[in-house]
């Protein structure tokens, strides 16, 4: 398939010859695809366009040029810019790049009905995506296509050595970074050229080209194994902090669209979480070091590394007591996820959608502007005989929804935020839910940081008249079959959403209500307890203002100074909250940001009060000149 409609050959009877050159990159100068050989002589590729041109246009003779590492750009560059366009007489149009390819997820097995520990199997989960790594599986071991799926990531060779084994000097490259981040984390890429190389060395699909060929459009496609890999990369402290530095700098210059700060933060904390209970467990992956990351775990665990142990111990007492009056599954203490990466998704995935989404190891990321949630963990459910299946019945979720106000926490409709809009039925995902589910508002704004646990507000008289026995008879224990076909009142329904939806609210950013965020520096840390007591003003304040923020209420004291490695992930989660594209960002020089201020008003605010604008100039030039004179 093509960018259009067009088909290459009209009538296959008319081809006599087809001739396909792979590794074209070989006709190219060097291995960045220069057009010019070192001699300023023409490349071999740019010879090869011209000589075909001359073959009459129904001669039935075609080329194919297939490469897998070679920019895009290298073989079809931008039509204004293409040096073979100079041509005597007619000449012929390049036909468009072929890069729709259908072969994701061809190679699959079954998963449906198997045991949780069988479908996340390595060999069976290491299937998802391009048919390479289910190739791989029958003649390699699952640490070697592991290691082999990292490389890749970071381009390969002696770079994915050195950066594998710590042994680097040179700090990790934008297009590496974004690479190992994109395995995990549903950006867009907004630069074309970036999408190109990622494209070309980098695992990266490519989804479309202009005709012109100026804009590239490129993906990370959903596999486990890259996910698998992305997360042993972020499990080395020293990577992970360049990854957050490199993923700030992209989204503050615009290079990518990461969506809104509040949503990645959220994305981030969930995947630091998941991965700390996945290095403590240990399920071993063969002979390597690292463990097999995509191991599923309780929902208990993952809340207990993502949050705060009282909150944790406070949604367990809440799921506990609704399990006991619904004679429903206990979601805290039985609940299992599997995620390690995030999925964009255009709607509302139905219940076998997210069955498949929840087999491949996704969490969801909803489209702009859904009501309700921002994202969503699936949850898997035992049934009776306390086994965990891939069947749509055991299927839940955690619903969350992100809040990043600049000076508050919550918003002006907070109590129905926080519990009616975000629940199945608002959301789209089951105007009935059939298990208990978790509804968290996570809201990153304000000056002090806290956690509540609230409660809609009843607008309907006749439930506010209901009791609690009637939500344990009989009337509110139906099967899920049963409840749809059943004549209920809409306050009957009513209540029995809210029996089934726990809800809880985590407010402010501190290192205190997220411990994931803490990191430790030895294997023998790993295996301590976790728990963090606080964020010590004098070790992380750069200014009073994210004193304020990271301080909870100001009141509390705080006992645990925390190590570097700690800090500057708290400070990189601030930074991301409030990353916007900000070209102000790229100038060190205060002359330089306050001309570019005053260039992009009213975009800064700020730069309205300046009213000597030529003096700004005037001494913008000045400093050029001087360091021209001092060169």
């Amino acid at each position: 398939m093509t960018s259009s409609k067009e088909t290459f050959i009209q009538n296959y009877s008319s081809l006599r010859v087809l001739f396909v050159f792979d590794e074209v990159r070989q006709l190219m100068g060097d291995v960045t695809g220069n057009r010019k050989l070192a001699n300023n002589k023409e490349t071999p590729f740019i010879n090869l366009r011209r000589a075909t041109r001359w073959l009459p246009s129904k001669s039935g003779i075609f080329f194919a040029l297939l490469d897998t590492t070679s920019r895009i750009a290298n073989l079809a560059s931008p039509a204004k810019l293409d040096p073979s366009a100079r041509v005597a007489g007619d000449g012929r149009k390049l036909f468009p790049p072929l890069y729709h390819f259908g072969y994701l997820d061809v190679n699959l097995k079954p998963v449906y009905g198997l045991k949780l520990e069988e479908a996340f199997n390595p060999e069976i989960l290491f299937r998802y995506g391009r048919p390479l790594w289910s190739s791989l599986i029958d003649r390699d071991s699952m640490e070697r296509i592991r290691k082999l799926a990292a490389s890749k990531l970071v381009g390969g060779g002696n770079r994915f050595i050195e950066l594998w084994n710590n042994k680097y000097t040179k700090s990790m490259h934008q297009l590496e970074a974004l690479s190992i981040l994109r395995s995990r984390f549903p950006f867009y890429v907004c630069r074309s050229d970036i999408s190109s190389e990622l494209i070309a060395g980098y695992l990266s699909w490519c989804l479309f080209i202009s005709e012109d060929r100026w804009l590239v459009n490129s993906t990370m496609p959903s596999e486990a194994v890259i996910a698998e890999a992305g997360a042993c990369w972020m499990s080395k402290p020293k990577i992970l902090d360049e990854l957050l530095e490199h993923l700030i700098k992209a989204v503050t210059s615009g290079c990518i669209d990461a969506g809104q700060g509040g949503e990645i933060s959220a994305q981030i904390l969930a995947i630091l979480a998941r991965d700390k209970v996945a290095l403590r467990i240990n399920t071993p992956l063969e002979d390597d070091i690292i463990p097999f990351m995509s191991s599923p775990i309780f929902l208990k665990e993952f809340l207990r590394d993502l949050l705060n142990s009282s909150i944790v111990d406070g949604l367990a007492k809440r799921s506990s007591n609704l399990s006991k009056k619904t004679k429903l599954t206990d979601i805290i203490e039985c609940g299992k996820i599997a995620f390690t990466h995030f999925v964009y998704v255009d709607r509302i995935p139905n219940i076998a959608e997210m069955l498949m989404l929840f087999s491949r190891g996704a969490a969801i990321c909803c489209r702009r502007g859904q009501p309700g949630s921002d994202l969503i963990v699936i949850v898997l459910l035992p049934n009776e005989n306390n086994q965990y299946l891939l069947q749509e019945q055991y299927i839940t979720y955690l619903l969350i929804q992100v809040k990043n106000y600049h000076n508050r926490a919550k918003d002006p409709e907070y109590k129905s935020s926080a519990t009616t809009k975000l629940s199945t039925a608002f959301t789209g995902l089951d105007q009935v839910p059939r298990h208990l589910y978790l509804s968290m508002y996570m809201g990153f704004g304000g000056k002090m940081a806290w956690h509540e646990f609230p409660e809609p507000e009843i607008a309907v008289k006749a439930q506010a008249n209901m009791n609690d026995y009637l939500v344990r008879g009989p009337k509110y224990n139906l099967k899920i079959q049963e409840l749809r076909s059943s004549n209920l009142s809409p306050a009957d329904i009513e209540t029995i959403r809210r029996h089934r939806q726990i809800s809880f609210a985590i407010l402010g950013f501190d290192a205190e209500l997220y411990p994931c965020v803490f990191q430790e520096n030895s294997q023998h840390d790993r295996q301590k307890s976790h728990k963090l007591q606080g964020l010590k003003d004098s070790a992380t304040s750069k200014s009073k203002r994210l004193a304020r923020i990271w301080g909870g209420n100001g009141k509390k004291q705080f006992t645990t100074e925390l190590n570097p490695e700690t800090t500057r992930i708290v400070s990189y989660i601030y930074r991301l909250l409030q990353s916007f594209p900000d070209p102000v960002s790229f100038h060190s020089e205060e002359l330089e940001k306050k001309l570019v201020r005053n260039m992009a008003t009213p975009m800064y605010l700020d730069a309205l009060s300046v009213n000597d604008d030529a003096a700004i100039h005037d001494n913008f030039i000045e400093a050029i000149i001087e360091n021209d004179d001092d060169d």
